[in-house]
């Protein structure tokens, strides 16, 4: 677990979030003298499939979503390449664990399409489109990966923390094992991720390197050059609405 300890102090609060609430449900507990977390994680699992937490969470989750499918408009429109690998790479996360959520499954931080693709596979198909995973060849993803290296070098190390590393390691493992398309979803989530720190930096230099490997990537992947993002949008505003209309028919855990 990733937060303080004090986050994971209250029921209700982790209940309510998309990422704690499984986290803790799941969770092998090693170390609690307290007997806080065994107290939380009892009643987490026992009201983890109630439906006012689980649609809290869906509610998170979705508002996430449209917040970045707008931030990914505006970032279009001013053409900021950052900015639109930022928007949408987590963008793309959000839509994958979106679905996961409301069944109630923990979303991978690096695998969450190959959970989808067991459970939902034509929303998998459909990731794959907007992604621009589909037309890939072995040069393709292999340009990708080095994009992404590069990127992770851009951070700073006591920041990243490992993150982007761990990341790195998995999509290796990933692509040798032929799982090219979940390869480059994790890859545009790691980007979305990273991004956030390119943008606190004071170095130009480094700005200006990681705006040039934001449109290498927009340009490696299929369909989001400059010309193409409007379909991209167009695809990913009919993806959002069927989600909305999947919502509204009622939520239906996996348990």
């Amino acid at each position: 677990m990733l937060a303080p300890v004090s986050v994971y102090a209250s029921a209700e609060t982790v209940l309510g979030d998309p990422f704690l609430a499984p986290q803790v449900r799941d969770a092998i507990i090693i170390h609690d003298p307290l007997k806080v977390l065994d107290r939380v994680q009892r009643t987490v699992v026992k009201e983890f499939y109630a439906l006012e937490w689980l649609n809290q969470r869906v509610d998170s989750v979705l508002g996430s979503i449209e917040s970045r499918f707008s931030g990914l408009c505006r970032a279009i429109v001013s053409d900021d390449k950052i900015g639109i690998i930022g928007q949408a790479g987590l963008l793309m996360r959000g839509l994958v664990e979106m679905p996961l959520t409301r069944l109630g499954v923990s979303p991978s931080c690096t695998r969450s399409l190959m959970q989808l693709g067991d459970l939902r596979p034509s929303l998998v198909s459909r990731m794959e489109v907007i992604e621009g995973a589909g037309k890939g060849s072995r040069s393709s993803i292999d340009l990708l990966l080095g994009i992404l290296t590069e990127a992770a070098q851009l951070m700073d190390p006591e920041r990243r923390g490992g993150f982007a590393d761990y990341f790195l390691d998995t999509l290796r493992r990933m692509i040798d094992a032929g799982h090219d398309r979940e390869a480059v979803h994790a890859g545009w989530v790691a980007l979305g991720v990273q991004t956030a720190g390119f943008y606190r930096v004071a170095d130009d230099e480094m700005k200006s390197h990681a705006a040039l490997l934001a449109e290498r990537w927009l340009r490696s992947v299929h369909g989001w050059g400059t010309s193409e993002t409007a379909t991209k949008t167009k695809l990913i505003r009919g993806l959002l609405e069927k989600i909305r209309r999947t919502i509204r028919s009622g939520p239906r855990p996996n348990h």
